[in-house]
C-alpha cells in the first residue's frame, strides 16, 4: 500500500477550528443513520418483529433512509467548482483497501471466517469487484467524472440546469417507479444515481435557497422549521405507501399482488422520488444551521471508517448475531428501541476510536524517511502520466 495518509489532514485540523459545522454534523448524524439503519436492516429485525415495535422500526428506517443520499448531495454542493485531486482519489481507495485487507486477516487467523480463493483474492485488491463496497464504488466513479460534470455545470444556465434536474428525475426515479424498472432501471445503488444527486447538491449551492422567490422572506428559523416538517412529512408519506403496499400484497388478485410488492421495495429505494425531495429538504435544513465546533469537525473526519468498518462483508455476517439482534425469532418487546440505539452509538464510537489509532499510526509512518523516499518515487511515477 503505497499511499496510506495525505497531507491534506494537517490542513483540515488547522482548519477545525474556523470551519462552519452544520454539515460536519450532518455527517456525523447521517453515519449513524446508517449504522442505525444496518442493524434494522441487516439484522432482519423488521422481518422477525412485529406489533408496535415493527412500526417504530419502520418510521426508524423511513425517517433515516436520507443517510446516503445527503453524502452525495454534499459531494456537488462542495465538489462543483472545485478541481480533481488524486491524492483525495488516493485518500479514499487506501482507506477502503486498508480496512478490507486488516479485517479480512484478522477474521481468517482468528478463525471467524472460512474464506474462498476468490473473496480472498478480492478483499486483498484495492478495488472492490464484488459490490460489498457498493457506496465507495459508485463515489470514486463519481468523482473520476467529477471534472466533466463541473466543466457542463459552469456553462449552463440556471433553467437549463433546472430542466437537466428535472429531466434526471422523470428517467431515473419516476419511470423506474411506473415501470417496474423494465423501461429505465434505478435501483438507487448506481452511479447514475449518484449524478443526480451531485448535480442537485451543485444547484443548492450555485442558487441557494434562501435567495428563492418563494422562501428569501421567511426568516431562517422559519425555514429550518419548514425543512425539518417537510423531511419528517415526506418520510411518513413514503412509510404510508409502503403499509399500503404490504396491504396490496393480501390481495386475492395476483397483478394487485405484483403491483403491491414491487411498490413496497420501492418505498425504500434511494432513487424512490419521495426519498430524494426527503434527501433534499434534510440536507436543506442542515444547510440553515450555522455553529463552529471543533469536536464536532474531527469527529466528522472520521466518519467515512464506521462505514467501512461496520459494514465490511465478514463483519456483517457476524454482527449483528454477536448484538443479538439477527436471533432468527420473532420479537415485539419494546425494549430492543434503547438496546439497538445503545448498539449504534457503541459501534459507531468504537469504528471512530480505531480509526483515530489508524490516522495516528499512519502520521508516525509518514515521517519515517522510507516512507518520504516511497512517497517521492511514487508521485515522480504519477507525474510522468
Amino acid at each position: 500500500m503505497l499511499y496510506f495518509y495525505y497531507r491534506g489532514r494537517i490542513k483540515m485540523k488547522e482548519n477545525q477550528n474556523s470551519r462552519n459545522s452544520n454539515f460536519e454534523l450532518m455527517r456525523i448524524v447521517s453515519m449513524f443513520f446508517i449504522v442505525l439503519c444496518h442493524i434494522i436492516g441487516r439484522g432482519q429485525m423488521l422481518e422477525h418483529s412485529s406489533g408496535v415495535l415493527q412500526l417504530i422500526l419502520r418510521i426508524i428506517s423511513y425517517i433515516g433512509i436520507v443517510h446516503v443520499n445527503s453524502f452525495v448531495l454534499l459531494t456537488g454542493y462542495f465538489q462543483y467548482n472545485k478541481k480533481f485531486s488524486v491524492r483525495k482519489l488516493l485518500k479514499i481507495i487506501n482507506q477502503q483497501w486498508f480496512y478490507k485487507v486488516i479485517i479480512t486477516l484478522l477474521f481468517v487467523f482468528l478463525g471467524i471466517q472460512t474464506v474462498t480463493k476468490l473473496e480472498l483474492f478480492n478483499n486483498l485488491l484495492p478495488f472492490d469487484i464484488t459490490g460489498n463496497y457498493w457506496f465507495i464504488n459508485c463515489y470514486i466513479v463519481l468523482y473520476i467524472l467529477s471534472p466533466f460534470l463541473n466543466r457542463f455545470i459552469e456553462h449552463i444556465s440556471q433553467k437549463e440546469h433546472r430542466r437537466c434536474l428535472l429531466i434526471f428525475l422523470f428517467l431515473f426515479s419516476i419511470i423506474p417507479m411506473l415501470t417496474d424498472g423494465y423501461l429505465v432501471s434505478n435501483t438507487g445503488f448506481t452511479v447514475v444515481q449518484f449524478v443526480l444527486l451531485y448535480l442537485a447538491g451543485a444547484y443548492l449551492h450555485k442558487y441557494p435557497i434562501k435567495d428563492n422567490v418563494h422562501f428569501k422572506y421567511y426568516s431562517k428559523n422559519k425555514r429550518q422549521t419548514i425543512f425539518f416538517m417537510l423531511m419528517i412529512f415526506l418520510g411518513i408519506l413514503n412509510l404510508a405507501f409502503s403499509i399500503s403496499a404490504d396491504f396490496l400484497t393480501t390481495v386475492s388478485n395476483p397483478l394487485v399482488q405484483q403491483i403491491g410488492e414491487f411498490y413496497r421495495h420501492y418505498c425504500m429505494r434511494y432513487s424512490n422520488i419521495l426519498v430524494i425531495a426527503q434527501s433534499i429538504f434534510y440536507f436543506l435544513y442542515f444547510e440553515t444551521l450555522s455553529f463552529k465546533s471543533r469536536k464536532i469537525n474531527c469527529i466528522s473526519s472520521y466518519t467515512l471508517a464506521v462505514y467501512l468498518l461496520s459494514d465490511h462483508v465478514f463483519v456483517r455476517q457476524h454482527l449483528y448475531k454477536w448484538i443479538a439482534v439477527d436471533q432468527g425469532r420473532s420479537i415485539s418487546s419494546l425494549k430492543y428501541v434503547p438496546y439497538i440505539i445503545l448498539w449504534a452509538v457503541i459501534i459507531f464510537a468504537f469504528c471512530v476510536f480505531v480509526e483515530i489509532i489508524r490516522v495516528r499510526l499512519f502520521a508516525f509512518i509518514r515521517k519515517r524517511k522510507f516512507y518520504r523516499k516511497l512517497q517521492k518515487g511514487f508521485w515522480n511515477y504519477v507525474k510522468e502520466f
